[in-house]
């Protein structure tokens, strides 16, 4: 777990063993909310230290590595799940949301622990739509529509200073696009400027990696064909 001390918050971050993946975690005495889900016991231990007992997940999109711990915390607490407007399209199709092929991609990678993924769908319980603010405890989150990555990928842009980005955007590397959903037309034409467009001195979470300027961003540097 990494602590990131911030003007007025505390975030504390999550890795997941699984595929490196990350949460995003606020807590506000007995409620937290997540930036994705990942698989991590870590995270749970922490979540029953602290006494949660009601959760809010905003998904900065539905494939495996940032949904597993979905039906883990939907088993111990009351949680409300939040998407762009194409989140149940793909967190209700395991081909779209990955699960089904989840063994394969993590076969690839070094990194990765062995675990037995099954297909599986979930459910959305809240959808926002690009612009949309959204309102946390009195911390204030912009959602932002950003395909490319995937058809329902969203940042969520925090009190005008925190990006959390999941996939769409990485320090170091460029943007998948290869993965069911992916489009590179959109990302070029819509998501890429849009980026571009964006505060030099916001901080970025990222979906992998550590935090970031995005102005070290590898968006300034990249070029999709």
């Amino acid at each position: 777990m990494l602590n990131y001390w911030l003007m007025d918050y505390i975030i504390y971050a999550f890795k997941s063993p699984l595929i490196e993946a990350m949460s995003y975690c606020l807590i506000q005495e007995s409620e937290c909310l997540l930036i994705d889900a990942v698989y991590s016991m870590e995270l749970l231990e922490f979540l029953h230290k602290h006494k949660v007992n009601r959760i809010t997940i905003l998904l900065t999109h539905g494939h495996y590595d940032h949904i597993l711990g979905i039906p883990l915390l939907r088993e111990k607490y009351f949680v409300t799940v939040i998407s762009s407007k194409n989140g149940p399209e793909v967190l209700g199709n395991p081909k779209k949301n990955l699960t089904a092929v989840a063994n394969l991609i993590s076969s690839f990678r070094k990194s990765a622990i062995k675990m037995n993924v099954r297909a599986t769908s979930m459910h959305v319980d809240l959808m926002l739509q690009d612009g949309t603010f959204y309102e946390w405890n009195g911390i204030h989150f912009k959602i932002i529509y950003t395909p490319g990555h995937s058809v329902d990928s969203a940042c969520y842009l925090m009190e005008n200073r925190y990006l959390f980005t999941g996939d769409t955007l990485l320090q170091n590397e460029n943007v998948t696009l290869r993965f069911p959903g992916g489009n590179q037309k959109d990302y070029i034409a819509y998501t890429k400027p849009l980026l571009e467009t964006l505060a030099r001195d916001l901080i970025v979470f990222p979906g992998h990696g550590e935090r970031f300027s995005i102005s070290d961003s590898n968006i300034f540097r990249e070029k999709v064909e």
